[in-house]
This record gives C-alpha cells, sequence and structure tokens, in this order.
C-alpha cells in the first residue's frame, strides 16, 4: 500500500503538468525554453536512476527512499512558489530526481521483498496505480489550471508527498546490510561510471531537445554535445566491462541475452512514445484545438480506458492462448497504427477520429495482465477445469511462481495459495482458531445437507463433532459380515471372461453407497442388486437417483464459490425425496430411543441385533432435523472417499503387473479365507498400495479457508522464501496437498510414480494429509481404509485383474477426485 502511494506521487506530478502548460508559459514568460519544463524533468529523472541503484545498498533502501520522495515534495514545493522561469524550471529539475530515484526505489524494494516469479503481479499493482495518476492527472491538472490557478498543479503534491513520508516512515521495514562497514559500502559505489553516464544521459538528451527547435540539427550547438554524450556512452561500457571496475553500476552481462536486450529496447521505445503522448497531445488539443485545460483532460480520456479496457481483454486472451509474443507484436502494431493515423488529424477532423485514434494507441501501451479484477486467473482456472487438468495447473504455478505465492479471486478477493507444510499445518491445526470455511459453502449446500458436520464453524461445528466422534471411535467399526454381503452383490456383475470391459469405478460408487447406508440406516438400499431390473419406482431406487441428482447440484453451486447464493436449487424434488427417506429411518431411531429410555437400556441392548450408528446418535440426541442433516453429511462425504480411494487404486495397480504379483503374493497369504480385522493389520505392502494411492491421487485434493482475524503462516515470505507471510482479515488460504504429496524434496525424485516399497522406509508428518489433519481431520478414515482394505483381499481372492485404460490418469473432479474415464479394466475369475 504505501509503494502504491509513493508511485502515484510520482506519476501524478508527470501528469497534471501537461494540461497547465499554457498557463505557466504565459505566467512567467517562459517563452520557447516551455519544453524545459518537461525535458528538464526527464533529463535530471534519467541521469540519476544508476547511482541511486548503488545509493540504496549502501546507506538502505528505507532512507533513501524518504530522501527521494522528500527530494520530490521539495521540488514540487519550489514549483509552486516560483517566482521566474528559472526557478521554476530548477524545481522541475529537483522534482525530476525524486521521480527518478521514486520509480527506481521502488522496484528494488519489491525485488527484495518478492520472489523472482511473483514480481511482475506486485509490480503490475504499482504500475496501475502509476497508470491512475497518468490518466486522472491531465482533467485534475487542468481543473486545478483553469479554475484555482497553475500554482496548486504543483502545491497538490505537498499534502500526497507529506502523507507518503509518514506510510514509509511508519510502514516501510526492509532488512539493510548492517554487518558491512559503511566506508567498505562507499569504496564500492562506481564513482567513475556513475560520473560518465549522469554527464552522457545529459548530455544527449540536451542535444536532442535543442535539436530542430533552439538550433538545427547541423549546428554545432546539437552535434557537439551529441557526440560527447554517444561518445561517453562508449567510454562507459568500455570502463564497466573493464578489470578497473570492480563493482560496475550497470553489469554489462544483462545485455547479452537477446530477450533481455529485446526487453530493454522494447521498455525504451514504449516509454518514449507514451510520453510523447502523454505530453503532446494535451498541448495540441489546447493550442491548435483551441480546447481549455480542464477540457483538454477530457479528450485525453480515451487513451487511458483504451488501454484499461484492452488490459482486460488481453488477460482474458492471454490466459485462453497462453502465448505471450502475439500481445507485444499486436500492441506496437496497435501503438504504431494509432500514431500513424494522427498525422492525419487537424484542427478540422470529428471529435470520432480522434477518440478512435486515441484508443487505438492506448490499447498499443496496455498492460497484458489484469492485477485487480482476477478475470486472467479465473479463465486460466476455467480453461484448465474443462481440460480436465486443474490439480496438474495448480502443481505448475507452483514451481513457476514458488511453493506459496499470492493471487486473486474473481473481482478481486485476495488468496494465498501454498503446498508448504508448515502452512498447512498452520492453518489446519496450529492456528486453527484463527480461519472457518470458505463462506459459499453453506449457501452452496445448506438446501441438501443443512448444518452438519461439514458445512458448520464454530460451535455448530463442533457440537457435530462431539455428537458424532464417539460412534467412530470403535476398533471394529466397520461389519465386516455385512460388508461380504454387499461384496457378494457386486461379484455377481462384474464379468469373469478376461475379454469383456467393464468400468469398475461406476460399480464401485454403487457398492460404498450401499455399504454406508445399511451402516448409517441400517438398512442397506442395494443399488448393485438392482442393476439390470426395471425397479425405478421403489423407495431404494428413487433415493438413489435423487441422491445422485441433488448431489451434482451441490456440486455445481461450490463451483460458483462467492456466486452460489444467487443460484436458484433446481432440485428441490429430489432434495425432498432424500430428505423423507432419510427420515424414516430417523423416526425408526427415536422410536428406539423411547423404547431405550421406558424399558430399561441394558435390556433393549440385549435385543438388538447389531449395533447401528443412528441408534447410537439417538442416545445423544432426539433432533429429528439435526439427525436427518448429520447423517446426510456424512453418507455424501463417506460414500464418495472410499469409492474413489479405490477406484484410483485399482487404476494404478492395473497399469503395474510387478505392483500386482507382488499384491497378489501377500493375499494369496491368507489362502483364500476371508480377511478378519487381525488379519487386515498384517498386510504391510497393502497399506503400502493404499497410502501410496492416496499420496499420488488423494482424493480430497485441494481446500480452503478464510482468514478471520488478521494472521500469519510461517514461510513463504522474504526474499529467501523463509519469512513469516501476513494473512489479513478475509484473505482466503488454498492449499494443494496433490502438489505437497508429489515433492521430489519430499518423496524423492520419483514423486510423480506409483511406488507403494516407499513406504517401507519412509516416515512423514505434515507433509502427508490423506484425510485432512487437525480438530478437521476425517472421523471417517479408519472406516474409508477398512472397507478398502476388505474389497481389495477379496477382489484379488476372486479375480486376475487387468487394465484397459490406454492413457493416464485424468482428473474428475466433484466431491472427491477420481479418474476421468473411470477405472476400466478385465476380469479373470482365478478358480476357472
Amino acid at each position: 500500500m504505501t509503494l502504491c502511494f509513493t508511485s502515484l506521487l510520482g506519476s501524478f506530478e508527470n501528469a497534471v503538468v501537461t494540461t497547465s502548460m499554457s498557463y505557466m508559459i504565459k505566467d512567467l514568460g517562459i517563452g520557447g525554453n516551455y519544453v524545459w519544463i518537461t525535458n528538464g524533468f526527464f533529463v535530471a529523472s534519467a541521469a540519476v536512476q544508476p547511482l541511486f541503484g548503488q545509493l540504496a545498498g549502501v546507506f538502505g533502501r528505507r532512507r533513501l527512499t524518504l530522501v527521494i520522495v522528500a527530494t520530490h515534495t521539495l521540488g514540487s514545493g519550489i514549483c509552486g512558489g516560483a517566482k521566474n522561469a528559472a526557478m521554476l524550471l530548477a524545481g522541475r529539475a529537483i522534482q525530476g530526481v525524486g521521480s527518478g530515484g521514486i520509480n527506481m526505489i521502488i522496484e528494488v524494494i519489491i525485488s527484495d521483498l518478492v520472489p523472482l516469479r511473483q514480481r511482475g503481479y506486485f509490480m503490475s499493482i504499482v504500475l496501475l496505480i502509476y497508470a491512475l495518476g497518468l490518466g486522472t492527472g491531465p482533467l485534475i491538472g487542468g481543473s486545478l489550471a483553469q479554475h484555482v490557478g497553475w500554482r496548486w498543479v504543483f502545491y497538490i503534491n505537498l499534502p500526497i508527498g507529506g502523507t507518503s513520508l509518514g506510510l514509509l516512515y511508519l510502514l516501510l521495514k526492509v532488512k539493510d546490510d548492517k554487518t558491512t562497514p559503511l566506508k567498505d559500502k562507499i569504496k564500492n559505489i562506481d564513482y567513475v561510471g556513475n560520473t560518465i553516464i549522469v554527464a552522457s544521459t545529459i548530455s544527449v538528451l540536451y542535444a536532442l531537445t535543442v535539436a530542430g527547435s533552439s538550433y538545427p540539427w547541423g549546428a554545432w550547438q546539437t552535434l557537439v554535445p551529441l557526440l560527447i554524450g554517444f561518445g561517453g556512452f562508449f567510454a562507459f561500457i568500455c570502463f564497466e566491462a573493464s578489470p578497473l571496475c570492480p563493482h560496475p553500476v550497470v553489469p554489462l552481462r544483462f545485455f547479452m541475452s537477446r530477450t533481455r536486450a529485446v526487453l530493454f529496447t522494447n521498455t525504451l521505445l514504449t516509454s518514449i512514445l507514451s510520453y510523447w503522448m502523454l505530453y503532446f497531445r494535451p498541448l495540441y488539443f489546447q493550442a491548435v484545438l483551441q480546447s481549455d485545460p480542464t477540457f483538454a483532460g477530457v479528450q485525453m480520456l480515451p487513451s487511458t480506458l483504451g488501454s484499461l479496457l484492452v488490459s482486460a481483454g488481453c488477460s482474458a486472451a492471454l490466459s485462453w492462448i497462453g502465448r505471450y509474443k502475439i500481445f507485444h507484436n499486436a500492441g506496437f502494431g496497435l501503438l504504431t497504427l494509432g500514431l500513424g493515423l494522427h498525422a492525419i488529424l487537424d484542427r478540422y477532423s470529428s471529435p470520432a477520429r480522434w477518440v478512435m485514434f486515441q484508443i487505438l494507441t492506448g490499447s498499443g501501451i496496455a498492460k497484458l495482465k489484469d492485477p485487480v479484477l482476477g478475470i486472467d486467473v479465473m479463465l486460466s482456472n476455467m480453461r484448465a477445469a474443462r481440460e480436465h487438468r486443474s490439480l496438474q495447473t495448480f502443481e505448475e504455478r507452483f514451481y513457476s511462481i514458488g511453493p506459496t505465492y499470492s493471487s486473486k479471486l474473481l473481482f478481486g478477493a485476495p488468496i494465498i495459495i501454498t503446498m508448504e507444510p508448515e502452512n498447512i499445518r498452520a492453518v489446519i491445526s496450529q492456528n486453527f482458531q484463527d480461519y472457518a470455511l470458505a463462506p459459499f459453502r453453506q449457501p452452496a449446500l445448506k438446501h441438501f445437507l443443512g448444518d452438519g458436520i461439514f458445512t458448520t464453524d464454530g460451535a455448530k461445528w463442533q457440537s457435530s463433532r462431539a455428537l458424532l466422534r464417539p460412534n467412530f471411535a470403535r476398533d471394529q467399526i466397520a461389519d465386516l459380515d455385512a460388508l461380504e454381503n454387499h461384496v457378494q452383490d457386486l461379484f455377481a456383475l462384474l464379468p469373469r471372461d478376461s475379454v469383456t470391459t467393464v468400468n469398475l469405478q461406476e460399480h464401485l460408487f454403487r457398492f460404498t453407497l450401499d455399504s454406508a447406508t445399511e451402516f448409517l440406516f441400517g438398512q442397506s438400499v442395494h443399488s448393485l442388486r438392482r442393476q439390470g431390473t426395471r425397479d425405478t419406482d421403489s423407495l431404494d431406487a428413487q433415493f438413489e437417483t435423487a441422491f445422485a441428482a441433488a448431489q451434482a447440484e451441490c456440486m455445481d453451486f461450490v463451483g460458483l464459490g462467492p456466486l452460489a447464493k444467487y443460484a436458484r436449487v433446481k432440485s428441490q424434488k429430489q432434495v425432498e425425496i432424500v430428505h423423507r427417506y432419510i427420515d424414516q429411518f430417523v423416526d425408526r431411531a427415536i422410536a428406539f430411543r423411547q423404547k431405550y429410555d421406558e424399558g430399561g437400556g441394558d435390556r433393549v441392548e440385549e435385543d438388538r441385533p447389531k449395533y447401528l450408528f443412528l441408534q447410537e446418535l439417538a442416545k445423544q440426541t432426539t433432533d429429528r432435523t439435526r439427525l436427518r442433516y448429520e447423517l446426510l453429511n456424512v453418507l455424501m462425504a463417506g460414500r464418495d472417499t472410499t469409492a474413489s480411494l479405490l477406484g484410483n487404486l485399482f487404476f494404478m495397480i492395473t497399469k503395474s503387473p510387478e505392483i500386482m504379483r507382488k499384491l497378489q503374493r501377500e493375499v494369496d497369504g491368507l489362502n483364500g479365507a476371508r480377511p478378519s480385522y487381525s488379519t487386515l493389520r498384517e498386510m504391510p505392502y497393502l497399506k503400502a498400495c493404499l497410502r501410496e494411492s492416496l499420496r499420488l491421487h488423494p482424493v480430497v485434493p485441494v481446500n480452503t479457508r478464510i482468514a478471520v482475524t488478521d494472521t500469519v503462516l510461517p514461510r513463504g515470505g522474504g526474499p529467501d522464501r523463509d519469512s513469516p507471510v501476513f494473512v489479513a482479515k478475509g484473505t482466503a488460504v488454498g492449499w494443494s496437498v496433490y502438489a505437497m504429496h508429489r515433492r521430489k524434496d519430499l518423496y524423492g525424485p520419483d514423486a510423480d510414480e506409483f511406488r507403494p516399497e516407499r513406504w517401507e522406509t519412509l516416515v512423514t508428518r505434515s507433509e502427508y494429509l490423506p484425510f485432512n489433519g487437525g480438530p478437521r481431520i476425517c472421523l471417517g478414515q479408519q472406516y474409508a481404509l477398512t472397507e478398502a482394505s476388505y474389497l481389495t483381499i477379496r477382489m484379488l481372492q476372486e479375480y486376475e485383474m487387468g487394465s484397459r485404460d490406454p492413457g493416464e490418469w485424468e482428473e474428475e473432479l466433484a466431491i472427491t477426485a477420481c479418474n476421468r474415464r473411470g477405472c476400466l479394466v478385465a476380469l479373470k475369475a482365478r478358480n476357472g
């Protein structure tokens, strides 16, 4: 914020002068020397920038910044109080020294504070404020000069400069080198190089200023300073490259790269053309078109508006196309065309021509990124989602920008994105109280899931967790006999001929729906048994169909983000079917609770054939609505988590015959016996395969929280990225478990490969988060692992499996992540 305000000070002064120069010229009798009002400013500004770069290293960024802003403000005061032309020009030169320093020191400080990959983003924010000053300056300057007086064009900088000094003094905190003695720092200044470059720059700019106006191009007054200046540039290059200059002010290696040389040239030409337009357009409007200063400022607006609009459009197109070069070429083409068309304009040209030609030139110099609205990020994310590579796109950004970086959500909402284990641990555990769920989650899900463990925060969430947790804190949480019944239903549907290709994933989602409903309700919907039948009217069939439709719409709403609260629910009928279906089981559980209270708990327990999750909940509450929504929350998460885990696991092991054979040998050690809880614990390679599947393809690969108070992340800030990162209240923090699980510094050079053997020696902490962590760690993780382990063993006992999917794993993101094409396999019965 402080740097943006300082940038506004520099840009605003450059622009407000342009539409008020006619008043200065007339009042002070400047005459033909009026060009030095602008050129004196730019000569001083350009000449001192290399020197300031070295001074920043000697005296520190903070002190030099204060001196620079004070110098600019002093120059503004001198200009405002000028009694004659000489005093005005002197003040403008002092302003130029300050302005040149402002631009330079801002870039230096950002380079210190922000990693290389993120500098473009932060510089674009500062440049946007700079553009705001340039865009509004002519209009404000013209209005002040016409209605208040031209001196206020300069006086207006005094409060801006004073505020900037105050903010810099209070808020600018940068680490300066305090270990090197001052005398050694002073020795490192390139005195000779700075003297040559300052003198040469002034000489060349002086010659270009007087040529064609004060003196002919061929006059000695033009040629001599021009030759001296270019000779000085040559001497400067030779000296900087020689052993006599151990600390060059401009290291020549910067110009050895073709890309850098092109960028420097691009910047030079664009700057020249931009400032020519900034200064000479308003003069033309006033001197030729006889516009007053205020209207001249209005006439400058099409260029500014064109630049801003095309900036947003370019950012959108850039996200779509993904290539920069075409935009640079198009920008110079539009700029050249627009300036060329200016040559046909005269005092009789229509306003429409002036507007259109300015829009062309403004479009040519438009910035290619949009750091404020977040349009470029949004469109890039949409494109990645369409191509089913969102997770890969996020991972690539980490390696191109950094393991922790900031971005913008739609309409400018800030977000910090990380794959650092320390930062993720801070959000989900250490500073858990500082964060809440994304605010759009509840509006997206409440019509279906109500207030439950996955949709609430604070006291409501604590109450939900306290209600559910005891029912998951059991050693033998899953009923293996009930699981076996659903396994047999699954086997009845699967082909055994080793030829037919079957999408196993579709059946896995039905399998987990059947087992989850039996576990939660005490009665399964038996979706597997209905496959191949015409049963669509039974309550179970209606529930299955309605649940899928309502869940799909919920995921669409989540994808809308903050716009979810405006979405219209289309699946209300399906939601009501689901609620009615669950309510019948809730009513039975409440009836059980009444019987339990009336008849004595022990006797009722003895009459109950098995443990029922819902009946255990009813012992703690008889709130009918609460029971319904807690069941739905658990069902929605539990069914998809286990199904996705199994689908991803079978996808990977069927593509690796060696892993399949090794796992098969371990399973064969059971000699065909059904697994028990004790045998499930004695299958180390199966555990390794499950862990590796959850590492490579975590079922919940990304997550987000919102800071409810000002807080910090442990890592990611400063030039070394090891300093804390400030997180302001209201900032979103997102993290990618998918990217973290594939970090080669954590999991080795083969982190992108499916290799279960790594778990024979690997010990992990917060860098492995298959089921989240901290207070919101998944309550049902043991149930999911038990169910997945049991079914995997039974599948390998019953079948030989081979992959029929020719492609790599490709994401399909919903509640969980699974392969877009499912799990295509061929099965052959092992017993025949």
